[in-house]
C-alpha cells in the first residue's frame, strides 16, 4: 500500500509505505508516524506509539508491515528543546483498518478414527517461517490465532500445501491455518485461512 494523501483505508495486512511533505520549518527534530487503537488521537509523549522515527527532513516516508488492528494514524515533526516535546506540525489523523490476508477456504478429508488430513492455498507474497494449524475449542469463544496465544496441531514447512494424517481428539473445534513469521521479535500471521468448523466425534 503507497499512501499520499492521509485518506481512511481498510486494507489486507501487508507491506506498507507511508509517505508525507518534506517539513521546511524551523525546530525539527525527527519525524514520528504515531498510532494508536482507533479512535484514540495519538500524539508523541502523550499517548498511542509510533512505527518510525526519521531525524532527517528529507527522509520523509517510511515502508514496514503493520499488524491487523484498528487504528488512528498521523504524522507529526517533533522538536525537544531541552527535553520539551513540542510539536511543529502534524497531519489529520487518519483511520486505518489492517485484516490479515486470506488463503481461503481450509480443506480436510476425514479418514475415520479421529484422523484427518487438511489443505490450504499457498502463500507466495512475502517470506514467512512456517505455517501453523491452530485451533480452538468452540467454547473458548475466540478465533484461533498463533500470535493470539492459540495451540496447533502441526506445523508445516512454506513449501507445504497439505498436513499428514493427524490424530485429534474427541471435539469440537475452530480451526485454521497461518503463514506465520516474526515482526520486531513477536510472532506475526501474514495470511491464513478462514476458520474451519470441525467436530470430531
Amino acid at each position: 500500500r503507497y499512501w499520499r494523501d492521509w485518506s481512511s483505508d481498510v486494507c489486507s495486512s501487508d507491506l506498507y509505505t507511508f509517505s508525507w511533505p518534506k517539513y521546511t520549518g524551523s525546530g525539527f527534530q525527527y519525524y514520528k508516524l504515531m498510532y494508536g487503537r482507533y479512535p484514540s488521537s495519538p500524539s508523541y509523549g502523550t499517548s498511542g506509539d509510533f512505527w518510525v522515527c526519521n531525524s532527517s527532513a528529507s527522509d520523509n516516508s517510511w515502508t514496514g508491515f503493520i499488524a491487523p488492528g484498528n487504528y488512528s494514524v498521523r504524522l507529526q515533526v517533533v522538536d525537544e528543546p531541552n527535553s520539551k516535546v513540542i510539536i511543529r506540525a502534524q497531519t489529520k489523523i487518519v483511520h486505518l483498518t489492517v485484516t490479515t490476508p486470506s488463503l481461503g477456504l481450509l480443506g480436510h478429508t476425514d479418514g475415520g478414527g479421529g484422523n484427518f488430513t487438511f489443505t490450504w492455498t499457498a502463500y507466495t507474497k512475502h517470506p514467512f517461517d512456517f505455517y501453523k494449524l491452530v485451533f480452538e475449542t468452540t467454547v473458548s469463544g475466540k478465533d484461533p490465532s498463533y500470535p493470539g496465544g492459540s495451540n496447533h496441531w502441526a506445523v508445516a514447512g512454506t513449501g507445504a500445501t497439505s498436513t499428514g494424517w493427524i490424530a485429534i481428539p474427541s471435539g469440537d473445534y475452530h480451526v485454521r491455518i497461518q503463514a506465520i513469521g516474526s515482526e520486531n521479535g513477536a510472532p506475526f500471521a501474514y495470511a491464513q485461512t478462514t476458520v474451519l468448523h470441525l467436530i470430531v466425534p
